[in-house]
C-alpha cells in the first residue's frame, strides 16, 4: 500500500454493522491495518462488542462500540447518530450482520417464523442505508458494501426464503448504486458462500439439514473456502482508488463453489 493510499484511509471514517465478529470484524481490523483510525461498530452482544473493539484497537483505531440491533428502525437511527459523533463522518458504511436461522426446506419452516428470518436477513442493510445515505449526498462521497450471499444469485435447496432475501439485497444494491452514483456514492455487494471461521458457519455446520448442504458445498470450492478476510481484503480494496470506478457490482467470494 502507497503512503498516498495510507493517507487516504486515515481520513475516511468506517461504520460497520455486525462487525464483533465474523465477516464484520474482521473487515473492521482490515481497515484499522490499512489505516483508518476511526471506526465504529455495531452488534447486539456487549460483550462481544467489547473483545471486538479491542482487537480492532490493537491495530491503532480509535473505536466505538454501539450495542443495537439494526433491524430495528429506531435503533438503527440512535446507532447511527452515536456512529456520526465519534467518527464526525461516515465515509464507508459496511453491513454484515447474519440472521440466526438455519437453512431448512420451505415446507419444514414454520410459519411464524418466516417474517423473523427476513427481518433477521433484510431489514439491518436497508435500515442502515437509509440513515447513512443523506451524510454520504451533503458530503458528495462515499462507499457502502452490503454483505449478501450467492443464495441470491444461485438457487439451492433449503435456501428459499434467506435466497430471496439475498436477492433482495443484491437488487437494492445494485439499484441504490444507480440512485447514489450522480452523489459521489458507490454501492456494491459482496456475496460469500461457506465463510469459515464464523458463528453462522458453525452453526450450519453443525447438525441436520443445512451441515449436509454445506459440506457438499464445502466439496466444490477447490479454490478453499472462503475466509473473513477474504471478504475483508476486498472492502478495503473496493475503498480505495483500485475501487474508485467500481460500482453496481455484486462480486462472489466462495473459493469456487459456484460460478455466481
Amino acid at each position: 500500500m502507497s503512503l498516498e493510499e495510507r493517507r487516504m484511509f486515515e481520513r475516511q471514517g468506517v461504520l460497520i454493522t455486525g462487525g464483533t465478529s465474523g465477516i464484520g470484524l474482521a473487515t473492521a481490523i482490515a481497515f484499522a491495518g490499512a489505516g483508518v483510525r476511526r471506526i465504529a461498530i455495531i452488534g447486539r452482544n456487549a460483550e462481544r462488542g467489547a473483545h471486538a473493539a479491542k482487537q480492532i484497537a490493537a491495530s491503532g483505531a480509535a473505536v466505538r462500540f454501539i450495542q443495537a440491533d439494526a433491524n430495528y428502525p429506531d435503533q438503527a437511527r440512535r446507532a447511527g447518530l452515536e456512529a456520526m459523533g465519534h467518527l464526525e463522518s461516515i465515509d464507508i458504511l459496511i453491513n454484515s450482520t447474519a440472521g440466526l436461522f438455519n437453512p431448512e426446506l420451505f415446507h419444514d419452516i414454520p410459519l411464524h417464523d418466516i417474517p423473523e428470518i427476513v427481518t433477521q436477513q433484510l431489514m439491518a442493510p436497508l435500515l442502515m442505508c437509509s440513515v447513512v445515505l443523506p451524510w454520504m449526498r451533503s458530503r458528495k462521497s462515499g462507499l457502502i458494501v452490503n454483505v449478501a450471499s450467492d443464495a441470491g444469485k444461485v438457487a439451492t435447496p433449503g435456501e428459499s426464503i434467506i435466497g430471496g432475501v439475498m436477492a433482495a439485497i443484491v437488487m437494492f444494491s445494485r439499484t441504490l448504486a444507480m440512485e447514489a452514483k450522480r452523489d459521489g456514492i458507490r454501492v456494491n455487494a459482496l456475496t460469500p458462500s461457506l465463510v469459515e471461521g464464523t458463528a453462522t458457519a458453525e452453526r450450519i455446520l453443525a447438525t441436520g439439514f443445512s451441515q449436509k448442504l454445506f459440506q457438499k458445498a464445502a466439496k466444490l470450492a477447490h479454490l478453499g473456502v472462503a475466509q473473513p478476510e477474504d471478504l475483508a481484503a476486498i472492502a478495503v480494496f473496493l475503498a480505495g482508488p483500485g475501487g474508485a470506478k467500481i460500482t453496481g457490482q455484486a462480486i462472489s467470494v466462495n473459493g469456487g463453489i459456484s460460478a455466481a
